[in-house]
């Protein structure tokens, strides 16, 4: 009978080592020491990396928290767009682990953005639209500039012209 005892207490421990959980936190921040708000953090099985173990997002602070993450060896990604992402292996063992990154930030070289709009000037009793002249000169005719306005449904069957907020119908 204490054979049996002694062997269900060993088969219990080693069934609840086998399911040991253990909780990853800490704070992502730049090397100016500041919080890295919203950034990734992505644990990943090392025998397959292809495999998102768990996964977060910082909060305000810069920090996070996983939880029930299996004792093992793993892979941790932290990211966030603007700086150079941080990958290192990591053991997970115990009940808590802390894990603290610092990202350094990254400048991209982008080459010239334009922007263009029109121009939009509400009143209580109408709208007005500047039509650009390269809209002009783009367009074939006046239904084509009527395209180019965002707030006007046009139909090019019955050639009605409809405003998506509220009216009816304008026959052209």
């Amino acid at each position: 009978m204490k054979h049996i005892a002694l062997w269900l207490l060993l088969s219990a421990s080693t069934t609840i080592a086998a399911f040991a959980q253990a909780a990853l936190s800490g704070k992502v921040q730049s090397n100016n020491d500041d919080p890295i708000t919203f950034a990734t953090v992505v644990l990943f099985l090392s025998t397959d990396t292809t495999q998102v173990a768990h996964s977060t997002l910082t909060d305000l602070k810069g920090g996070y928290r996983l939880e029930n993450i299996a004792h093992g060896e793993y892979i941790i990604l932290v990211s966030c767009l603007g700086y150079i992402e941080l990958r290192q292996d990591l053991t997970i063992a115990g009940e808590k682990r802390t894990f603290n990154a610092e990202l350094t930030e990254k400048a991209y070289d982008i080459d010239e953005v334009a922007v263009q709009a029109s121009r939009m000037v509400r009143s209580f009793e109408k709208t007005s639209y500047a039509i650009t002249p390269s809209e002009r000169s783009r367009a074939a005719n006046s239904f084509e500039l009527l395209r180019t306005i965002p707030t006007l449904k046009i139909d090019p069957v019955s050639k009605s012209v409809t405003p998506i907020v509220g009216g009816g119908g304008y026959k052209s």
